[in-house]
């Protein structure tokens, strides 16, 4: 699909009362931003979903970014999410265990084994670190389980205001979709299980749009998404996780940081289900931005993936030395006039 580029309403009018003022902080037209977005869209084949949002000013940019996409692991976040809003309603507390039996332990990918070794209990407060942290599957469905199902999720977020995400199962409901997906494709051909992948993609029963992602997570990051204490909490784990190195953070230099929540699926027929990044980066003077990148139904390899969403936190980077360069020159050149004017310049 040809990369779908837009710079929201808000952003143009943002800059065009600034320009109108003189202001000393007027942003430069965002066209080069998106140009570099829709640059590392095209850049790989399969569906490629990008939104940024300036936390500060609301400003908007995305490509394909009303386009739902398959979150993969990212829907842990929106777990969290819907754990503290119980918390905040009284219908649970951090302290709520919850028990993950033997049985339960059925993922390719599940670090928590170890620790419940013939059956124990959990407080929800150490499973959202174990879902944030390191993504851990178990967990993932322990939470589910805990606050009612997905129904219970999905009316979470909408209470919360969070709009474009999806929640309609658990890992065990991924894992059997990709083992159902498997068996469908194994007599197939490449072309056709390439696309029959493709198709089943664009139905993914956790779809989300990045721009739903990002303005969800900028609600998050400036506080009005949780209280404080939840707040705090989950944005600590999102910068302390542990997944995810070459993603978003590969894209940062030295003094920037982020904030994130990873997701991967697995690579069926060549064709890879989803490799996303949805963060809070961060630059050394405080500005940050809710960035989210979703690839999926590519063929290209895992490393190249992970380097185009590493392009995007470059991007940002990119964009916000060029605007910082931007208002200082109109500083230097507004402190000249003025100077000018009251007869201060030397001749």
């Amino acid at each position: 699909m040809r990369p779908t580029s837009a710079v929201c309403p808000s952003l143009c009018c943002a800059l065009a009362l600034a320009a109108c003022a003189g202001a000393p902080h007027a942003q430069p037209s965002p066209a080069p931003l998106e140009a570099e977005l829709a640059r590392v869209a095209a850049s790989i084949d399969g569906e490629v979903a990008i939104a940024i949002v300036d936390l500060a000013t609301g400003a908007e940019v995305h490509v394909n970014g009303e386009t739902p996409m398959p979150q993969q692991s990212t829907f842990k976040l929106w777990l969290a999410v819907a754990v503290a809003d119980a918390v905040e309603r009284g219908e649970v507390s951090w302290d709520s265990e919850v028990r993950i039996e033997p049985e339960q332990l059925t993922f390719p990918y599940q670090p928590i084994a170890d620790e419940v070794g013939e059956g124990r209990a959990f407080t929800l407060a150490e499973l959202v670190g174990w879902i944030l942290l390191v993504s851990d599957n178990p967990s993932a469905d322990a939470i589910l389980r805990a606050l009612g199902g997905t129904d219970a999720v999905e009316a979470a977020l909408r209470r919360r205001g969070i709009e474009g995400v999806r929640i309609t199962t658990g890992e065990e409901g991924l894992h059997a979709m990709a083992d159902r997906l498997r068996g469908e494709t194994d007599s197939m051909g490449e072309a056709e299980a390439r696309a029959h992948l493709r198709a089943a993609l664009a139905r993914d029963p956790n779809g989300a749009t990045a721009l739903g992602a990002a303005r969800g997570l900028a609600r998050l990051a400036r506080g009005e998404l949780l209280d404080p204490a939840s707040t705090e909490r989950l944005l600590r784990h999102l910068t302390e996780t542990e997944t995810g190195a070459a993603r978003l953070r590969a894209g940062l230099p030295e003094g920037w940081s982020v904030a994130h929540k990873t997701g991967t699926g697995p690579d069926l027929r060549g064709v890879g289900l989803g490799t996303n990044d949805v963060g809070v980066i961060r630059a050394p003077d405080g500005q940050r931005w809710a960035v989210a990148v979703f690839i999926a139904g590519t063929t290209a390899a895992p490393a190249d993936r992970e380097a185009r969403i590493a392009d995007v936190a470059r991007a940002v980077v990119a964009s916000h030395r060029a605007r910082s360069t931007s208002a200082s020159i109109h500083r230097a050149k507004t402190s000249t006039l003025g100077e000018r004017s009251s007869g201060k310049t030397r001749r």
